[in-house]
């Protein structure tokens, strides 16, 4: 029995690979067809100053991708980094008392696909996204009870 050679098989192996960088129609096609779950969460914080990482902690056990701060009392606009999340805030400007405010976290991962954000007021954040060719308004507004 005749045996091959090592250098042939590794030749077969190397050409039987796929490229995977090679879109063809049909992968193309089910790439696009992917189903992409994002997981969206509202949380009422009452006040941010002590209780950041706890908050961090919490949402990512809850694998949450963007989550919406109310009440954070902080004050002035502002990106910031806090672990795995980037954190958009709008608050009261910062000659006044902080009593009231809100935030919108954005893990890492999206942050490329944020096109915009605007703080409108302290009680009011938008976001703008292009998420998989699908744009994306993100709207958060806190509201306070007269009761």
């Amino acid at each position: 029995m005749h045996q091959a050679s090592p250098l042939l098989i590794e030749k077969q192996e190397i050409a039987k690979k796929p490229i995977r960088n090679t879109l063809d129609r049909f992968n193309l096609r089910r790439h696009k067809l992917l189903k992409r779950t994002i997981r969206l969460g509202m949380l009422n914080v009452q006040g941010m100053r002590n209780k950041t990482g706890e908050i961090i902690k919490g949402l990512e056990e809850l694998k949450q991708d963007i989550t919406i701060l109310t009440e954070t009392k902080i004050k002035g606009n502002a990106v910031q980094i806090l672990g795995l999340y980037l954190r958009f805030c709008s608050g009261v400007p910062k000659e006044k008392r902080a009593k009231i405010g809100i935030s919108v976290l954005v893990k890492n991962r999206y942050k490329r696909y944020i096109t915009t954000w605007e703080a409108v007021n302290e009680n009011k954040i938008k976001l703008h996204m292009n998420l998989f060719g699908n744009k994306l308004c993100i709207l958060g507004i806190y509201v306070i009870s007269d009761e």
